[in-house]
């Protein structure tokens, strides 16, 4: 054996990694054409209103980049080390020592680093939709996080 393939005896052993995609765009596609028409739409208005070539691709790349989460596949992934969320090359992460709240709604779970409500909670932690795997999700989370589960609905 290498150093490398040697495991101290008194290491814990690891529980596997939880992963699934949640890919809503194929769940309705219906709203995808909406978001495309939209993103042509803004990408029409900033060529027409401005003349310029630039801001017209510019609009649609705003667009289409502010519904990433809705018409690309969102890797979610619970390990020992952390929960995570990844669109694209966008990731969000969190440690599991630096969750203080987990929020459980019917979509998803949110895991929170701020103890209460402030105004900042919708732009902090990160937030796992679930895919007809809710009680997986919330089992793969109480096997690694302490705290209490709080039900929103």
């Amino acid at each position: 054996m290498t150093q490398a393939e040697t495991t101290p005896m008194d290491a814990t052993p690891t529980k596997a990694a939880y992963e699934w995609r949640v890919w809503l765009s194929k769940k309705e596609p219906g709203k995808f054409w909406v978001v495309i028409c939209a993103a042509l739409f803004a990408g029409l208005a900033g060529l027409v209103l401005t003349a310029n070539l630039i801001l017209g691709p510019i609009g649609f790349i705003v667009i289409m980049l502010a519904t990433a989460d809705f018409w690309m596949p969102v890797h979610c992934r619970i390990s020992d080390k952390e929960a995570s969320s990844k669109v694209g090359w966008s990731t969000t992460a969190i440690e599991w020592d630096k969750v203080k709240r987990v929020l459980v709604s019917s979509i998803g779970v949110k895991l929170s680093p701020l103890e209460s409500e402030t105004r900042l909670s919708p732009f902090r932690g990160v937030f796992l939709r679930f895919d007809g795997n809710k009680q997986d999700v919330l089992n793969a989370i109480t096997e690694r996080w302490e705290g209490e589960l709080e039900l929103l609905d």
